[in-house]
């Protein structure tokens, strides 16, 4: 990315160059110009566009960092997770008989700093990534995060959602992509808007699952009670 934001500055460096250039050997007048004068400002005009669109790709490029941030908390007082991600994937793991909470987040940065953030609220522990309103080319967060097994879990993702070995009952809702849980017990509501919802080795007694422009698939080690 960053060969490709040179190259760009350097053909607008180079325009402008052969518009100096072009100045110098020109004469100076102080007429209406004619097609010669017109056809110079032209190129001025795409010289300085490509100096700015160059420039700004290449701020870009040179911006994007990546990081991780990784967080413990203990799981004594925690009573459910939250987790709302406007900026990528979710992961969450339940892990039997854990004591504590661990958020791992892969985040990229742009010119501005992608959000990220946990917290506990009331005993609900709140995990939150999102993009900044401007300058947010590169911007994602993707989160794993591993969970008592026990703790009800609850994901909004803009990205995929997977939810694995978790019996508290979980509810996941995707905008743009997929939803896959497996080996889940509890009440589950799944709703995907562009993705598919697959689910296997399933416990619930109740399940509600809506997927507008994809397919459900569920797999139950045991009769539910109802389905949705």
């Amino acid at each position: 990315h960053l060969d490709v934001a040179h190259r760009q500055l350097d053909h607008a460096l180079v325009a402008l160059l052969h518009l100096a250039h072009d100045a110098v050997r020109g004469r100076p007048c102080l007429r209406r110009p004619g097609a010669d004068g017109r056809a110079r400002l032209r190129r001025a005009r795409v010289a300085v566009g490509m100096l700015v669109h160059g420039t700004v790709q290449a701020a870009v490029a040179l911006a994007h960092k990546q990081r991780t941030e990784s967080v413990e908390v203990a799981a004594d007082g925690i009573t459910a997770v939250d987790v709302v991600n406007s900026a990528g994937r979710v992961r969450v793991i339940g892990v039997e008989d854990a004591t504590s909470i661990r958020v791992r987040a892969r985040i990229d940065d742009g010119l501005r700093r992608s959000g990220h953030s946990v917290t506990t609220v009331a005993g609900t522990l709140r995990v939150h990534g999102s993009c900044p309103n401007y300058g947010s080319a590169w911007c994602q967060v993707h989160y794993t995060i591993e969970v008592p097994s026990t703790l009800p879990v609850y994901v909004r993702s803009d990205g995929s959602i997977e939810v694995t070995d978790v019996t508290g009952g979980v509810e996941a809702s995707s905008n743009d992509s997929s939803v896959t849980l497996d080996r889940v017990d509890g009440d589950l509501v799944l709703e995907s808007d562009q993705g598919r919802i697959t689910a296997g080795a399933l416990r619930s007694s109740h399940v509600t699952a809506n997927a507008d422009q994809g397919r459900i698939s569920l797999v139950f080690l045991e009769s539910p009670r109802t389905v949705v």
